[in-house]
């Protein structure tokens, strides 16, 4: 069930999110990708591209790790590559809620592309002071 939820949130996301996704004509369906990025939650996302971080602000005010919280409710996760003005969005089809706790972070993530700016990851890393640290 959870796994329904995840794939329907993801492709809202993707088809009514305010933030446009920019994915590139350079990736089909199935090819192989390696992305680096903000690992960030979709549901404050895409109300503002602004709330990049885990403290977002929102409409009932400043709510401090809100996108640890969406995540663990089970809305999607994205990656955000190359900076907020130019980047690409990724929405990982995976479970959120293991990677609540690590939205704001720096993440890296080889896995497959799906559909309209979706990715099937095969592993996601951490980036620490001491490298890249396997978190999926």
């Amino acid at each position: 069930m959870n796994r329904i939820i995840v794939i329907v949130l993801a492709t809202l996301f993707v088809h009514c999110g305010k933030q446009d996704l920019q994915t590139g004509d350079a990736f089909k369906q199935g090819d192989a990708i390696e992305i680096s990025g903000t690992l960030v939650d979709t549901r404050c996302f895409a109300e503002n591209t602004n709330n990049i971080g885990n403290d977002h602000d929102r409409s009932e005010g400043h709510i401090q790790a809100c996108g640890t919280a969406c995540a663990r409710l089970g809305f999607p996760v994205a990656v955000v590559t190359g900076g907020l003005k130019d980047g690409k969005v990724w929405v990982l089809l995976t479970n959120p809620q293991a990677m609540a706790d690590y939205i704001a972070a720096p993440v890296r993530v080889s896995g497959t592309v799906g559909d309209n700016g979706i990715v099937i990851p095969e592993r996601v890393e951490l980036k620490t002071t001491s490298g890249w640290t396997i978190i999926l």
